[in-house]
Order: C-alpha cells, then sequence, then structure tokens
C-alpha cells in the first residue's frame, strides 16, 4: 500500500467509526490523554500541519476495520501484516501526522505514524517478516535508534511498545523527525500545542489541523466556484467520542475573519440542513440526525455540534448506510431506489 492508501485507510477509519454501530455490551475504554505528551503524540513531528488520533480499541470492537478489509480487500492492511501486526489486536492507539512541503504545498504531505499498545518485539517482527517474505530488511542508525526499511516502500523503528512508521515510496518522509525528542516534537508546535489543549484527546477519534498559508492559497486556487474563500480557512480542532449512551461532536473551525466564516456556515446550513426536512418522512431517523446537528458562527469560528442518543444514532446511521448502499447499486446498474 503507497503512502496515501495508509493515508485513506486511517482516514476511512476515522469515518467509520460514525458508520458502524458498536456492539451495545462492548467495553469503551478511554485512553488518557495524549496532549500533554503522551506515547505517541510525542513521535509526531514538530512541522506537522495536521495531527490525528484515533482510538483503535474502540474501533475495533466496533468492526470498523472488518468493515475496511471487506472495502479494500484482504490486503488493505497488508504492510502491516507483513511485519505480524493486527490493528484488532493489540494495538490501542494510533497517531497519524502529516507535514506539507512548504516550498511546494501541492505535493503528497510527509505522513508519520505511531502505533501504540501490546505490540510485538523487533526480533519478533523481524523473524515474521523474514518468514512470510523471505527477504531480510535493510537497517540503519538514526539518532541512536535501529531503523528498518522495507521492501523499499516504508522505514520503521520498533522501541518498546511504540512502533514508528514513515512511508518512503517518493522519499518525502524523513523518521529522523520522529526520533530527535523533545527538540523535533509536535509539542513544541505552538499552533498545534495550543489547538490540542481545546480538543478532547480521550475521545474515539480527535484530531487538529493548522494550514500553512501556502496550502490554504493553493486550496483556493483550486476552487473558483467556492462559497467561501479556503484561504481565510486557518485552523481546525474537533472530536467524535461514541459513549456508552450518547455519541457527541464538537468541532471548531477558525477562520481568519468573522465575514468567511459566517459565509461557511450559512453554505453548511444551505447544503445540510434542508436534508432533514426531505427525509423526515421517508426516513425519520436519519433526519434525526441532520436535525440533531447544529452549526453556528461566533466571531472568526464556525462550530459543528451534535449530541445524540446512542441508540437514535445508531438507527440513523443504520438508515444512512441502506441509503448509501442502495444509491452504490443503483449506480452500478441495480435496481433503482424508491426513495
Amino acid at each position: 500500500m503507497n503512502r496515501m492508501g495508509f493515508v485513506l485507510s486511517v482516514a476511512l477509519a476515522a469515518a467509520l467509526i460514525a458508520l458502524g454501530p458498536m456492539p451495545a455490551n462492548a467495553a469503551l475504554p478511554s485512553l488518557p490523554g495524549v496532549s500533554s505528551g503522551g506515547p505517541t503524540t510525542q513521535y509526531m513531528p514538530k512541522d506537522s500541519s495536521i495531527v490525528l488520533g484515533v482510538n483503535v480499541e474502540k474501533l475495533a470492537e466496533g468492526g470498523v476495520f472488518d468493515t475496511l478489509e471487506g472495502m479494500g480487500g484482504e490486503e488493505m492492511f497488508g504492510d502491516l501484516e507483513e511485519m505480524g501486526i493486527d490493528l484488532t489486536e493489540g494495538v490501542s492507539e494510533v497517531m497519524v501526522g502529516l507535514v506539507f512541503n512548504a516550498e511546494n504545498p501541492e505535493a503528497e504531505p510527509g505522513v508519520y505514524f505511531a502505533l501504540y499498545g501490546e505490540l510485538p518485539s523487533a526480533e519478533e517482527v523481524l523473524k515474521f517478516y523474514e518468514e512470510s517474505t523471505g527477504e531480510t530488511p535493510e537497517s540503519r542508525t538514526v539518532e541512536g535508534k535501529t531503523v528498518y526499511n522495507f521492501d523499499g516502500e516504508r522505514d520503521v523503528c520498533i522501541l518498546p511498545g511504540v512502533i514508528l512508521l514513515v512511508p518512503t515510496e517518493e522519499g518525502s518522509g524523513d523518521i529522523a523527525k520522529m526520533l530527535g525528542g523533545t527538540e523535533t516534537s509536535v509539542l513544541t508546535n505552538p499552533k498545534i500545542a495550543a489547538l490540542m489543549k481545546d480538543v478532547n484527546t480521550k475521545a474515539s477519534i480527535w484530531g487538529v489541523a493548522s494550514l500553512p498559508e501556502a496550502l490554504r492559497a493553493t486550496m483556493a486556487d483550486d476552487s473558483e466556484e467556492a462559497q467561501f474563500d479556503p484561504s481565510a480557512l486557518e485552523t481546525v480542532c474537533g472530536a467524535f467520542d461514541y459513549g456508552e449512551t450518547a455519541v457527541d461532536l464538537n468541532v471548531a473551525i477558525g477562520f481568519t475573519d468573522a465575514e468567511t466564516a459566517q459565509q461557511f456556515v450559512d453554505w453548511l446550513n444551505m447544503q445540510i440542513k434542508p436534508l432533514g426536512e426531505q427525509m423526515a418522512e421517508m426516513m425519520p431517523e436519519l433526519a434525526a440526525l441532520i436535525n440533531a446537528l447544529k452549526i453556528e458562527a461566533a466571531g472568526t469560528k464556525a462550530t459543528l455540534t451534535m449530541t445524540m442518543d446512542r441508540e437514535e444514532f445508531d438507527e440513523a446511521i443504520e438508515g444512512l448506510m441502506s441509503m448509501m448502499f442502495a444509491a452504490m447499486m443503483g449506480g452500478m446498474g441495480g435496481e433503482e431506489a424508491d426513495w
């Protein structure tokens, strides 16, 4: 799987936590907050523009990874499986950091992964990899740590309870950024660290973003018909938590000015809110989901919030999944949906 395949897998996992209701009796552990320097955040590079934290235990209990494999095939997590790592067993948390090219923001970003939990040792990973592929990975020393390169596609550093992985197929990632200690950690990035203080890092999924000006300018160039100015979008921080009795979504999007924040909110409300009325009779559960979503502007920030009873949320998501499946089958030449 290439670098963007990894990114899409994690992004899909983040989205599918809201598309795969967990069993009613599932245990829902909360990891310690990591905004002050937990087991994986400290390895994210200082120049990360986006940081995403995923509570893998919650995702696995909800069957999300089974769904992902069903969508992407058995090779969806092939790179990890080659090393004897099963995301559904032992992995507690995954962190992802994205570093954009300052000179060419349109280029693929560097992607940095950190896995935390009860993970196999370096000896176990190497033995499994050699037995499954018949190859021995090259190794080198980086910042005093042994780094292995698998298939020329990914650098891997195996530490006690933590595995660091950087896709290198196109050479934009540098694992040294993850191994330099405090000086190279995102925890010393004032913008990202400040955003992490405002987000629930114990949630099922949380993320923060501080977008570089060059990237925002590129977004504006590619969005001539946008209803708001994308270059004014500066920051995003948010979390989604799937609790035992309720689900909570809390997202704050920061803009350079209040006018653009209001334009963004007006655009979202125009696109989303009317669907609640349209679905009220045909799909009341989905209408309840849409109606529970609140989109508001306060100064230079736009906020998206939602709190719902978990059972109602599950019913709404099941309805949404049915609708998406019917639309997909219709697009593949199946029977047309009657809604």
